[in-house]
């Protein structure tokens, strides 16, 4: 088997054009992965965490996103963003009724809105493709780690 192959790479250029977001996500998806259901689930969570960092950064912050990809295992995502200070409050409102009601519930509330949240990106992994996310507020900077499976759900 394969090594794995882990990505990181910082965010500042990226944020200079929201269509990056795609190509990036795109692109690691189709060199990475050889079945067309592990290319589309990839290329969607990578595009979505690209998004929350397009969204959520502060500008000439120290921020990173890193892809770990092992061909036997789920897709590994981690992102540690410094935020604005704007979205600290949003951010942990999200986090509070997540905690209290689950993600689908903000996520179904959400869905079709013009301005769905900042993490929405986060709740659709979860409910779309039972992902496990975590996302915690440390010191001003968001914490997400996301474990994607690859494979179709059995139910």
């Amino acid at each position: 088997m394969a090594e794995p192959l882990e990505l990181r790479y910082g965010l500042d250029s990226f944020r200079s054009d929201w269509r990056h977001c795609a190509l990036g996500s795109d692109f690691l998806a189709a060199t990475a992965f050889t079945t067309p259901y592990a290319k589309q689930v990839a290329s969607t969570a990578i595009n979505e965490l690209l998004e929350i960092a397009f969204r959520l950064g502060a500008k000439g912050s120290k921020s990173w996103v890193q892809v770990r990809i092992d061909g036997s295992g789920p897709l590994q995502l981690a992102l540690d963003l410094p935020l604005r200070a704007a979205h600290q409050a949003e951010i942990e409102a999200d986090l509070a009724r997540v905690a209290a009601e689950g993600a689908r519930t903000l996520y179904d509330e959400r869905l079709g809105s013009d301005n769905p949240g900042a993490l929405f990106g986060a709740w659709y992994l979860v409910v779309d493709f039972d992902a496990e996310v975590q996302v915690e507020l440390r010191k001003g900077t968001l914490v997400l780690r996301a474990t994607v499976p690859l494979r179709r759900s059995k139910t």
